[in-house]
Formats: C-alpha cells, sequence, structure tokens
C-alpha cells in the first residue's frame, strides 16, 4: 500500500539502497534512455525523500581513514576529537563537514529521511536568490574524471555555460570537415534557481554538437520555438510558465556567466584532458598510483609530528621475502601502505599489506641486507605444451557455473605465478574454464544480496587494476562459440591453409589456438591480449605460443609477415590512439581491419567477426578502405543468438573473409555498397545479392542499444553448425604459398670494402683486378663464373671510354680530343664483339645486365625489327650530344621573356632584366598584353599570355574585375579576358540528362513531385537527396506513397514503383528486377525476371522522356540552369602551346624534332596534364623523353618514369640514349622484380640520380602503393 512504500522510504537505508541501485544502473546500461530516465527518478528520490545526517555531540564519525568525536558544535562550525589520539583534532565548518561526511560510506547510520511532515513543519523563511546546476550524465568523456574515476556532475551554472559552448563549437567544427564525425553528445542537465524568493526548474538535455551555441542560446532556442505559432501547438497550455522563462529565467541566467577562480581552474584542467578523452580502457589504467591514493582516501590531513616520517616515502623494504614499495603512511593512524613490487618486471600476483610505522622502523634500523628475489627462468621449449579444446559446451552454463569456474582458473593462475611455474595439463583444464565477465555484472554489485558472497570473493582476489578491468569488460568481453571458430578453421582448409604464422590479435584466453585443428598444428601462434589477467591466463594455456599482453595499437609486429590474422574482434563507439592510423578517424573494430591488412602478407586472409556495422553501417569510407586492399572472398551473417549461451547477449555478427592484394588499388565492388532486399530492407548489397550467405531470417526490432534495426533472427529447424558447413562451402579461393627464395647478391661479406665514390651506384668496377658490384656505401665481390668476369671486365673498359665521351661532348672539349676518344672506343670494341659476340647478345645482358649502364652500351649498337646487327651508332664517328651554351644577354624584351620561358619555365622578371638591360617595368610595359599580372598575388608575379587567357576565363574575368577596383593596372587584364569568353550556349544547345548531378536536387523534387503528384502526406515524407561525396541520388520513404496510380502503373509497374525507376535512373543504372527461390537445399537464391525486367525499362523510357518535356519548360527555371550551366562548363578556353623557345640541352643534333612535336613538349611543360593523342608515327616517344629531360633541367621534377609495354622497355632504352645519349637511365630486367630482389630494386629507384626510370607495365603493377597516396587522393577529391 501507499503508507506501506511511505514507511519503507522513511528508512534512510532504503532510500540510500535505492539510490545507489539506480546509480549502478546509470553506470552499466548502454541505453541512452535507460540512463537518462534512470538519473531523472534518483534525482525525484532525492527531492520527494531527501536524506541528511543528523548529529549531535558526542556522535562518531570517520574523516578519511581516522575515526573522530563530535566534540562541540556551533551554528556555524563542527570540532571534532581523534578517537585514538585525544589531543588531536579538527575544526570545520558545517558545510565542509557534511561534505566530508559523504566521502565514507561508514557515516551512514548518521542519515535520516526528511519527511513530507518535517518538510511542513519546518517554518518557512522566503529563500535566497541563487542557482544551482547539475550534469546527470552526459555521453562526452570531458565530463568524465579519470583520476577519481567519477563523473563532473555538479558545476557551477557559469562553468557549465562555458565548457558546454565550448565542446559545442569545437565538435561541430570537427563535424562540418570530417563526414565521419555524425554523432552528437547527448548531456542531461538541470538547473534549480530561486528568482525573488520562487523557486524556477528547468529540465533539458544538451545535444553537444549540433551548433547550438553555449547553454543559454539553447535555452533561449527551445523558448523562441516554445513561443512560436509552431510551438503553441505542442505548448500552448504552458504559454504563462514560458513567458516567465522568457522574460524572467532568461535575464536571470545571464546574470550568472562571470567564471570565478576556482572555476577557471577546473576548466583548464578538463581541457587539458582533451588528448585523453578517447583512451582505451588500458591506457585508462594507466593512471600514477599518486591519483589512487586519492580516490582510496590514503591522504590524512597533514599534522606536525615529533618525528618526520615523509622521507620513508618511496624507500624499499624486503618482508618475507618479499619487496615493497611504502607508498603512503597515515599521519594519525600510523598505518604504512605497502606495494608488492616484487614481480614489477615480470610475470608475478602482488600482494599489497598495510602495516604500523613502529615496525615498518623497527625493520629498517636492522638495515638488515636481504638476498634479492630469485629470478625467474624460462621453462625449456620441450616441456611447454599448448592446451586444446575437446569440449564444445566450454563457456556454456548459468551466471553461478561461470563465476565458480572464472574463480577457480584465477586463484590458480595466481598460485602458479607465486610458485613461480607452468601449468600442467590438469591444471591448464581449470584455466581453460575462465570465460571473462561478460553477461556477469551483477557480480560486481555490492547491493545485490543474491550475489553479496560472490562479490566479496571477487573483490578480495583481485588487485585495483585487475578489478576495474574487470568490470568495464562486463559489456564487452564476448566469448567466441566453439562451433564458429571451427567453422572458420574449415574455411582456412578450404583455402588451402595447412601451416604459417597466424596472428590472433584480440585473443582473450585463446580458444582460437585451442580449437586449431592438427592439420595446422605445424603453425606458428601469436596472440595479442590487452587485458593483463586474461593475457596472463593465455600464456599458461598456449605456452608455445607467442602472446603479448598489451594494446595491439601498441605491438610492433612486422608488415606483410602473416599468412593468417583471425579473431573476434572487439567493436565500439571508441577510437584506437595509433599515429599510423589517427588520420582515418577508424572506429575500434575498423581499426582492426585496417592493421590487420598491414600485417597479413600479400595473398594472405584476414578472417574476423566483427559487428554487422562494418558491412551494414551507411558511410562506406572504411569499406572502400579495406577493397582496396583485400578482396572479399565471402561473408557470412550469423544469428543473434551466437554468443548467448557463451556470452548472454544477442548481437547480430558478421564472418568476413579478406584476402589481401598484392597492391592498393583503385577499386569499388558492389559490397562496398547498401542495397535493399525484397521487403524492403537495407543492408550490404553482398547480402541483398547472397541470402544464402545469411544465417536467418532478417526482421526489424528494437536492439539493447535502443535503435529500430534489422537483426538476424536463428532459424530453429537446422543447427548453426550445418548452416555454417554449408555457407563455407560456398567461400571460394586459395592461399599461395610464399617463394622462399632469398636474395644472394652478396654472399662474400667478409671481403667487402668501402664504396669508391668515383663508381656510380649499382655498377661493377674493378679492385685489384677483381670484379666487384657497388651498392650503396660497400662494394661486394662479384660471385660469377669466369667467364662470365671476363666479359664483364670488358664492358667495364667500354663502359668507361662511353661515360669519358659523353662528358668531352657535353663539356664541348675540342674535336681532336673527341676524335681520339672515338677511336680508343671503336678498338674496345671490335676487339670484345669478336671475342663474346654483340654487346646486345643474351650472355652478356645475363653477365652485365646488374650495371646501371647496360642499356646505355647496348645503345652502341644499330639493330634492325628481328634484332639483328645494322651497324655502329652515330656515337662511334659523330658528335651525339648538342652542348649546352647559355646565352648571358639579349637585344629585345621578347627575346628575354623566350629565354626565361625556355630556361626557367616561368616570367622570371629579375633573371629577363639581367638578360636585356632593362628595368623590370620597362619589360613589363614592353610586353603589355604578353604577359599579365596575376591578381591578388604575393609577391607581384607575372605569367605569359597563352597561359592567362586559357583555362576557365570565366572565373579569371571576375576575380580580374574585382581587382582592377583598387590596381588600375589590371584594366588590361579585363579587357583582354573578356574577348575570349566563349560564347553562351542556349537551352537548346545544352544537353541534359536525368541523373545529372548539376541539376540542384530541389528540382529533381519538384520534377518528382509534378510528375506524380503524390498525396499530401506522401508529400511531406518524400525526399530527393544527393550524396556530393559519392556521386548517389536517393529518395527517401518511397514506400510512403501508396495506391498512388501514376507511380504504380502509369510510370511505374507491380513490381518497380515510379520512384524506385526514378532513383536508378538518377543513379544512370537500368532498373533490373529479380524473383527470389529456394533451391532444394533450402537457399535462397536471385534469379533474373527478364519481362518484368522489359517492363520496367520501358516505364523509365518514359520517364526520361518526361524529364526532357519538363526541364525547359518553365522559363525560371530555364534561365537559372543555362546561366549556371554557361558559367560552371561553357567556361573554359583551351591553350595553345609554343614550344619555339625550348633550347634542348643535350639533345642529339642528330636529330631535329618537328614543330608538332616541339609544342607537344611544351604543353607536357607547362599544362599540368597531356595526353599524347597524335597518329602512330608522329613521335610520341621522342616527345615523351625531351619533356622528361627538360623537366628535370628546368626542376619541374626529380626524375621520370615511363610505365610501358613489357616488350617495349629494350627498344624504349634505345630510344632514350638515341636522343639523349647522355641521360643517365635505370631500365628494369626481369630478376630486378624476382621476390627477393623486389625491394631492393624500389630502393635503387627511390635513391638513384637518374633522369628516368623505364619499367614494364607487369613490374609496375607489383610495386606497392603506400596508404598515404591513395587517401591523399580520395580526401583530395573529397
Amino acid at each position: 500500500t501507499a503508507e506501506q512504500m511511505e514507511q519503507h522510504l522513511s528508512d534512510p537505508s532504503t532510500v540510500q539502497q535505492l539510490i545507489d541501485f539506480l546509480a549502478q544502473v546509470q553506470w552499466k546500461t548502454t541505453s541512452v534512455f535507460s540512463r537518462s530516465n534512470g538519473w531523472k527518478f534518483t534525482e525525484e528520490l532525492r527531492e520527494l525523500h531527501p536524506l541528511r545526517y543528523l548529529y549531535n555531540e558526542g556522535d562518531v564519525v570517520y574523516i578519511g581513514t581516522d575515526k573522530y568525536e563530535i566534540a562541540t558544535l556551533t551554528e556555524e562550525k563542527v570540532y571534532l576529537q581523534n578517537a585514538e589520539f585525544p589531543i588531536l583534532g579538527q575544526e570545520y565548518s558545517r558545510a565542509d563537514f557534511e561534505e566530508k561526511l559523504t566521502e565514507n560510506p561508514a557515516n551512514d547510520h548518521l542519515k535520516v529521511v526528511v519527511t513530507e511532515k518535517q518538510r511542513t513543519e519546518t517554518p518557512s523563511e522566503k529563500k535566497q536568490d541563487g542557482i544551482q546546476f547539475s550534469i546527470g550524465f552526459s555521453e562526452h568523456p570531458a565530463f568524465y574524471d579519470r583520476q577519481l574515476n567519477d563523473c563532473y556532475t555538479d558545476l557551477s551554472f557559469a562553468l557549465g555555460n562555458k565548457l558546454l559552448g565550448i565542446l559545442d563549437e569545437k565538435q561541430h567544427r570537427e563535424r562540418e570537415g570530417d563526414k565521419n564525425i555524425g554523432w552528437y553528445h547527448k548531456t542531461d542537465f538541470v538547473i534549480k534557481a530561486v528568482i525573488g524568493g520562487e523557486e524556477f526548474n528547468y529540465e533539458g538535455r544538451f545535444d553537444i554538437g549540433d551548433g547550438e551555441g553555449d547553454l543559454i542560446a539553447h535555452i533561449k532556442n527551445f523558448y523562441d520555438y516554445a513561443l512560436s505559432p509552431k510551438g503553441e501547438q505542442l505548448y500552448g497550455d504552458d504559454r504563462e510558465s514560458l513567458l516567465r522563462g522568457r522574460d524572467e529565467f532568461i535575464p536571470f541566467l545571464e546574470q550568472h556567466t562571470e567564471l570565478t577562480q576556482e572555476d577557471e581552474k577546473l576548466l583548464d584542467e578538463i581541457m587539458a584532458t582533451e588528448s585523453d578523452w578517447y583512451r582505451t580502457a588500458k591506457e585508462a589504467e594507466e593512471k600514477p598510483q599518486a591519483n589512487a591514493d586519492k580516490v582510496n582516501g590514503a591522504e590524512a590531513p597533514a599534522i606536525e609530528t615529533e618525528q618526520s616520517t615523509d622521507d620513508l616515502i618511496g624507500r624499499e623494504i624486503i618482508i618475507d621475502n618479499r619487496k615493497y614499495l611504502i607508498e603512503n603512511i597515515g599521519k594519525i593512524s600510523g598505518d604504512v601502505s605497502l606495494r608488492d613490487i616484487t614481480f614489477q618486471n615480470n610475470v608475478g600476483f602482488p600482494i599489497n599489506r598495510v602495516e604500523k610505522i613502529g615496525y615498518i622502523q623497527k625493520l629498517l634500523e636492522q638495515e638488515k641486507t636481504e638476498l634479492p628475489p630469485e629470478e625467474k627462468t624460462e621453462a625449456p621449449a620441450a616441456d611447454r605444451h599448448n592446451f586444446r579444446i575437446n569440449d564444445d559446451a566450454i563457456g556454456v552454463g548459468g551466471a553461478k557455473e561461470k563465476f565458480r569456474n572464472n574463480m577457480a582458473a584465477i586463484n590458480l593462475l595466481h598460485e602458479l605465478e607465486i610458485e613461480n611455474r607452468l601449468a600442467t595439463p590438469e591444471e591448464q583444464e581449470v584455466l581453460s574454464r575462465y570465460v571473462g565477465w561478460g553477461g556477469l555484472s551483477m557480480a560486481f554489485d555490492e547491493h545485490n544480496a543474491a550475489w553479496a558472497e560472490e562479490f566479496k570473493e571477487l573483490y578480495a582476489s583481485l588487485s585495483p587494476e585487475e578489478y576495474r578491468a574487470a568490470m568495464e569488460s562486463t559489456l564487452t568481453a564476448f566469448y567466441t562459440p566453439p562451433v564458429v571458430i571451427k567453422a572458420m578453421y574449415d574455411a582456412l582448409d578450404r583455402l588451402g591453409f595447412s601451416q604459417g604464422n597466424i596472428l590472433e590479435p584480440s585473443c582473450g584466453t585463446g580458444n582460437f589456438f585451442g580449437l586449431l585443428p592438427e592439420s595446422m598444428q605445424n603453425s606458428k601462434l601469436h596472440g595479442v591480449e590487452i587485458d593483463s589477467l586474461t593475457g596472463r591466463i593465455a600464456k599458461q594455456l598456449y605456452q608455445k605460443a607467442n602472446i603479448a599482453i598489451e594494446g595491439f595499437e601498441k605491438t610492433n609486429l612486422p608488415d606483410d609477415h602473416f599468412d593468417v590474422v583471425l579473431g573476434n574482434v572487439p567493436f565500439g563507439e571508441i577510437r584506437v590512439n595509433d599515429s599510423r592510423y589517427n588520420a582515418q578517424k577508424f572506429l575500434i573494430h575498423d581499426y582492426f581491419f585496417a592493421k590487420a591488412l598491414d600485417k597479413v602478407r600479400a595473398g594472405g586472409v584476414v578472417m574476423f567477426i566483427t559487428s554487422k556495422g562494418t558491412m551494414d553501417k551507411a558511410s562506406p569510407e572504411v569499406r572502400k578502405y579495406i577493397a582496396q586492399r583485400a578482396e572479399l572472398l565471402g561473408a557470412i551473417r550469423l544469428p543473434d543468438n551466437t554468443f548467448k549461451a557463451n556470452a548472454g547477449t544477442e548481437v547480430t555478427s558478421d564472418i568476413l573473409i579478406l584476402q589481401k592484394r598484392d597492391r592498393v588499388m583503385d577499386i569499388e565492388p558492389d559490397w562496398v555498397h547498401l542495397d535493399t532486399d525484397e521487403n524492403g530492407v537495407t543492408m550490404n548489397r553482398y547480402f541483398v545479392e547472397h541470402p544464402e550467405m545469411v544465417l536467418g531470417e532478417i526482421k526489424m526490432e528494437n536492439t539493447r542499444f535502443g535503435t529500430f534495426e534489422p537483426v538476424c533472427k536463428a532459424r530453429k529447424d537446422i543447427p548453426l553448425s550445418e548452416l555454417l558447413s554449408n555457407a563455407v562451402q560456398r567461400i571460394n579461393g586459395e592461399i599461395p604459398e610464399l617463394d622462399n627464395r632469398v636474395d644472394e647478391i652478396s654472399d662474400e661479406q667478409e671481403l667487402s670494402v668501402p664504396a669508391d665514390p668515383n663508381v656510380r651506384n649499382f655498377s661493377f668496377t674493378l679492385v685489384d683486378g677483381r670484379v666487384y658490384f657497388r651498392e650503396n656505401d660497400r662494394m661486394q665481390p662479384a660471385s660469377v663464373s669466369m667467364t662470365a668476369e671476363n666479359r664483364i671486365k670488358g664492358l667495364i673498359q667500354i663502359r668507361d671510354c662511353v661515360r669519358k665521351l659523353i662528358e668531352y661532348q657535353t663539356e664541348d672539349y675540342p674535336e681532336e680530343m673527341i676524335r681520339t676518344e672515338q677511336e680508343n672506343l671503336n678498338r674496345l670494341y671490335d676487339v670484345y664483339t669478336a671475342k663474346y659476340g654483340l654487346i646486345n647478345s643474351r650472355g652478356n645482358y645475363l653477365a652485365f645486365a646488374s650495371d646501371e649502364s647496360y642499356f646505355l652500351l647496348c645503345s652502341l649498337e644499330v639493330l634492325d625489327d628481328e634484332g639483328n646487327f645494322k651497324r655502329k651508332a652515330d656515337m662511334f664517328t659523330k658528335r651525339t650530344i648538342k652542348p649546352h651554351r647559355e646565352v648571358t644577354s639579349v637585344e629585345t624584351a621578347s627575346e628575354a621573356l623566350a629565354l626565361s620561358i625556355g630556361e626557367k619555365a616561368r616570367v622570371d622578371l629579375p633573371y629577363m632584366e639581367q638578360l636585356a638591360g632593362k628595368t623590370q617595368v620597362e619589360l613589363v610595359q614592353d610586353l603589355q598584353g604578353v604577359i599579365f599580372k596575376v591578381p591578388n598575388c604575393e609577391p607581384v608575379s607575372y605569367v605569359a599570355a597563352d597561359e592567362y587567357l586559357s583555362g576557365n576565363v570565366r572565373n579569371k574575368l571576375t576575380v580580374a574585375e574585382l581587382a582592377a577596383k583598387n590596381d588600375p593596372e589590371l584594366a588590361v587584364n579585363v579587357d583582354a579576358l573578356k574577348k575570349v569568353i566563349p560564347k553562351d550556349l542556349s537551352a537548346a544547345e545544352i544537353s541534359v540528362r536525368l541523373g545529372a548531378t548539376w541539376i540542384p536536387q530541389e528540382d529533381i523534387q519538384r520534377f518528382v513531385m509534378e510528375l506524380l503528384t503524390p498525396s499530401s502526406y506522401a508529400a511531406g515524407r518524400l525526399k530527393v537527396r544527393y550524396t556530393p561525396i559519392n556521386g548517389d541520388w536517393f529518395i527517401e520513404n518511397k514506400s510512403s506513397d501508396m495506391g498512388n496510380v501514376k507511380a504504380d502503373s502509369t510510370y511505374g509497374t507491380k513490381r518497380a514503383s515510379a520512384y524506385r525507376i526514378i532513383e536508378d535512373t538518377l543513379n544512370l543504372r537500368d532498373t533490373r528486377i529479380f524473383d527470389y527461390v529456394y533451391d532444394e537445399h533450402g537457399n535462397k537464391k536471385a534469379v533474373f525476371n527478364a519481362k518484368e525486367t522489359t517492363a520496367a525499362q520501358a516505364k523509365q523510357e518514359v520517364i526520361k522522356q518526361a524529364f526532357q518535356d519538363w526541364i525547359w519548360k518553365d522559363p525560371e527555371r530555364r534561365n537559372r540552369l543555362v546561366r549556371y550551366y554557361n558559367d560552371t562548363f561553357n567556361s573554359v578556353r583551351p591553350r595553345e602551346y609554343d614550344g619555339s623557345h625550348i633550347t634542348f640541352g643535350g639533345i642529339s643534333p642528330e636529330i631535329t624534332l618537328r614543330p608538332h612535336q616541339v609544342n607537344a613538349i611544351a604543353h607536357i611543360l607547362y599544362g599540368g596534364n597531356t595526353l599524347l593523342a597524335h597518329k602512330v608515327g608522329a613521335g610520341k616517344t621522342f616527345e615523351m623523353v625531351a619533356a622528361a629531360q627538360e623537366s628535370k633541367r628546368l626542376g619541374l621534377c626529380q626524375k621520370s618514369m615511363f610505365v610501358v609495354p613489357n616488350h617495349l622497355v629494350g627498344q624504349w632504352a634505345s630510344e632514350y640514349l638515341r636522343l639523349y645519349p647522355s641521360a643517365n637511365i635505370l631500365v628494369t630486367t626481369k630478376q630486378d622484380f624476382e621476390t627477393g630482389n623486389r625491394k631492393k630494386f624500389c630502393g635503387r629507384i627511390a635513391t638513384g640520380d637518374y633522369d628516368a626510370v623505364i619499367i614494364g607495365h607487369s613490374q609496375f603493377e607489383k610495386i606497392p602503393m603506400s596508404i598515404e597516396t591513395p587517401e591523399g587522393a580520395v580526401g583530395k577529391a573529397a
């Protein structure tokens, strides 16, 4: 009855238990709704049945850890006397004293409930004006004090208003710049004010990140809306109260916005923790012990004693063969807190203790030298053994049974660590029953009477760090059932994996290792586990495995190393701090995928259990990232009860099987995107197209997170093991075996010598008559046959002669010296080829191809189309290099401009000033109309007319007109640009189709409304949306317009409504209709329906034509769109390139480039990007070669790479050296890209000072792209 309820609530302990219970609900639940209601119920309970402390003189109280008696009470002060040391006392104000009472539960005996009768009997007094502000709960981590393990809830209003404003602005700004940030941090708050003696309460929710501003702005917005015509429908009955809020409450709040010094200090402290807001759980544990002391109340009031003990803090002491650190000494109690550091550098269970100061001082006075703890020794490998799981029911059982198994494992682990030994097989059985704390949150609730004994046992058995980690894992530690793990290994077996390096990056106690099939037992196991207790159990269970107890982000594992990475990854709305991936802002499960793909080798497999959000989240960015690096071999959607028996939770999850690509590819397969199945449920397109991989029935339900989402409900007629087996049979692929060959370039390391600086890198040379090969800073003896060595010696002589001849020509030596060296080259070549054949022969290629000059030597021979010798190259008899002669003076400004463009690739006025002997002002005047000043550019810059009067000239004209208002010199720019603006196109000349992204979505919306004329209800819900980032159109609430004849019949069919057809058309897709049937195994299959597809596509053509008839019909729309089209697209004037000024230093004088080639080279140099689309025989190869050489000479690039068909690599090298005989080029060979040599050759490309690198298509494909490059391109495009 109500009377009985009131009687119960008059008991302080009952009220306190209820408040504590509600606090546990708020803390443990993940539901925002439950947390909010729990807080509000707590506030109501405190208001209706307030607890206060009733105390009198003589009462016993506890301040910190010390016991006191109340000696004297006054209206303002409380005087205390220490119960153990009466001569010691404390003095507090009443407010401070009552706050101290709340810090120790031992003072709860003083609590009483203030009844309604007591409140009504209390003489009423006019309340003082004031304001109280409190945070009920907040999703934002700024309101959580990690040091005190508590929340900032009671802040001053001024500080709360300021802090919420700062956080809102910061997060709103981040959300604008990052499409991955799409959430708000919900924050419940209460303001209790007294204005003119009357109470005024305001409860609300502030969404951090919505951009409203501070708290006052948020409240103002509410009142503005509530008092508006729209809000009157909802709040009309409260108009009087709302007016009072607007007219009295808001001004009152504005008077209380000034921060005190304490507020500013706390604000600084909160904002200083910004880097910790998204730390992982393990990072949160790593706090200084001093902070823990504060939490545990170890800091007692400081008083003076006869003998100071402060100098003992930090000392180490040995007691009972254990090493302790003195952390704290109670000034009054004399208790010394000792932390066990025996195992600080090894594995072991610490036993902390508290002793009296006298005993500690006595031990220190004895100054006995104790032996250090016995060092641990590693057990021999032969004595180690891995546990094998043979029980499929492991982890299944009731909550109490799981608790007992956990405690047995924990106690055994502590014994093993104290005894410094490994577990026996029998003990491993006990350890294997540890299943973590998922679903066992009641064991951490000290107020749960049914679990009181378990709570005491658990609390006493774990260290504070272990207890906190275990408590935090109650909602996230999901145990993987053996049936799922076995299916994953079956999939690996199907892919051909038998042995290799296996990594489990979130291994828990190692169940994936315990279920490793016999056929894969030769594999090397590597595990990572962030939780210390769980990881230590895993080490005992899998003693031969390499298990690191740290976060995955802290590991330093090699890239491209593991054959398989598998496991059940953690998931949640948190981010991991790893500098390599921070730019991507991955959530934790996405981060595991990204890092795993870096750790697995090319062709290796990543197989993870993950939340369905990985495949079904609206943003495709993470899936794009994965797809560019791995091929999806298959995905299996698990029923939501898969983890229920083991972890007590229902969650829909997926198994993803990915095979790493050998390079990052710009690819976007279908599974990156979402689709809608026949029931209108949106999910990943893979599952829509492969319903047989969904091991249950998809239904829409309210999830445990408070959202309405599709879930996969289990089938009752077929066991999960059979469903998994059938799904695994549909996984196809093969894990290629590694090529285990090793690099054999340098076998005789002991004979290597420092590199001779006169020898080019990656070249052969002679040292004391022996052939050496230079690679970077060392020269190694060449391990070759005697015949090959003689070939190399002869080619070294020819090479050195050719290099000398190139130097003579380049530096313009006298003709006599050049002729003498040509005669020497002829002699060397004739002698060599008489004995060893053509330089281009296979034998000489095999011997000398490693030398970077090999293709230079090949160019000495001119061969026919069949590879037969025709004649010696011109280098034997003619000058083949045109020396570059620098021009130091010219007579006219035009000549100076041509030379500046040719030598500097730009209008360089200081350089032109030196050449022409004229001032810059005179040059600009002489070249008016030939060069133009760039508006708004500092320092002042000029460009040539062909560059300035091309490109987007409409945009340039707009900029010039604005700038000319302040700079009259730019009037010439405006006049010149107006003359080259393209003529406007009319509507009849503009082709537009439904789906053109330049048509505003509002116009498309209007077209849909006018074409289909939906009901007023549907019209309010139907929205056409366009997403610029991926170019997707979609129509919201397509099914809301039921029964519309136009949508279902005139422009649609019975299988595809007009809204769906329009959406397909907008996305440039042909509408296709599929039927779904079940095969003989009961699996759902998609079957193409040709008849319905034809009907739908016919309607699609009708809609397209209707759009053509509609788009230009309205004059206002026509004028607006035509103007936009002309301004946006009809604004570019092509540039005409003239290369007549280019000097081509180093080019062969025997070859003259044709005018169109010279102009094409200018296009390459100055155009930014160029497509050479000449016909065959127009000289494209020479154009590219000359452009590469000029680009390097002008400083426009460091080196060029030419990627050509494999069979043309040698021909390209010959042509390159024919045009530029002195060029230093690197040409790839087949051996360079064998597995053992690939990285080494890429190093040559990166570090060599080459003019150009020539590489084949297939070889180029084997060079992986850095992660930053595609991400930068995607970010730039976005």
